[in-house]
This record gives structure tokens, sequence and C-alpha cells, in this order.
């Protein structure tokens, strides 16, 4: 019998302007590694950084928020997170698609205009997913939205980075995105 491959795919959320350097840490040192892992169990790491994922059409059709949600629910239930001392573009409530809002309805009743994208990503991925109810993921099904069930938070202080090694670094955040 043959075993079929598994694609794991990855949320990074993050502000997009101060975490170059944290999210291509982890793209170019660490996710190799835990691609290497992965690989031995027949697992395909795929990282979803929309850095290169929100295209200008999206922008203009004011789908940059659509965007972001649809990917933290492909990634499910796997988010990994970047703060740091900024928090973020907030599209005014008329900088979102009535399409992201048909699709996403808690989003305009609650959180649409005070919300950065980048909270409005951790409160989809964590603490309220924003379709109504309990929806069911299309094609999987028995299948609903739900928390994400493995969350990863790394908080920067500037002044951190500074004084970790580079090798503890590695260790530290292939040891808990593999545990």
């Amino acid at each position: 019998m043959i075993t079929q491959w598994k694609n794991v795919h990855i949320f990074i959320s993050s502000t997009f302007k101060d975490m170059h350097a944290e999210r291509d840490y982890l793209i170019k040192r660490v996710f190799p590694q835990l691609s290497e892992w992965c690989e031995l169990r027949r697992l395909r790491l795929v990282d979803i950084d929309l850095r290169w994922g929100v295209t200008e059409k999206d922008s203009k059709n004011k789908n940059t928020i659509k965007v972001c949600l649809d990917r933290i629910d492909d990634c499910r239930p796997f988010f990994v997170c970047f703060l740091g001392q900024r928090r973020g573009w907030v599209p005014p409530k008329d900088g979102i698609s009535s399409a992201t809002y048909d699709e996403f309805p808690i989003l305009k009743e609650r959180y649409a205009g005070g919300s950065s994208a980048t909270e409005l990503e951790i409160i989809h991925a964590l603490l309220d997913p924003l379709r109504r109810g309990k929806q069911p993921v299309p094609n999987k099904p028995g299948e609903y939205y739900e928390p994400a069930k493995y969350a990863f938070f790394f908080l920067r202080e500037d002044s951190y980075l500074k004084d970790i090694p580079e090798k503890r670094l590695t260790k530290l955040l292939y040891k808990l995105l593999v545990s």
C-alpha cells in the first residue's frame, strides 16, 4: 500500500513593515529543517507568507482581508505570529469588500474599522472564527472552522534579538514548531 503525502500548511502572521527579518529567518533557516523532519513522515510543509500572496488586484478590489482570512482557514490548525512594536494597517470599513463581509459577517458586526489586519488574523485564527456560526469546511465532510489548535506567538523587543546567539534561536524556534 502506498502512503499518500499530506500537505501541512502554516500561516505566518505579523505586521508587514517591521517583521521582515523574523519572517525571513523562519522561512530560510527554520522551515528547511522542519521540512526535512516532515518529509521523513511523508508530510510536505507549505508556508503561507502573504508578503507575496496579496496581489495588486486584491488590494484594488478591497479583498486584502478576505485573502488573509481565507489563507488562515486553509492553514488550520497551524498559526504562527510575530508581534513587535507596531499595530499595523487598520483597514477602514469601506476598505473591505462587500464579498468579504458576505463571507465573514462577524467581521462587519464586531471588528471592521477598528482592528488592524494583524489583529483580524489573530481574532479569526484563535478567538472568534469570523464565519457565522459553525461553518463546515468546504471539501472536508464533518470538519468545521474552529480556533487553531497549534498557535505560536513570538514577541519581539528590539534589544532582545541582539543578545540571542543564532544557534540558540534556531533551536528554540525549531523545538516550538515541532513539539
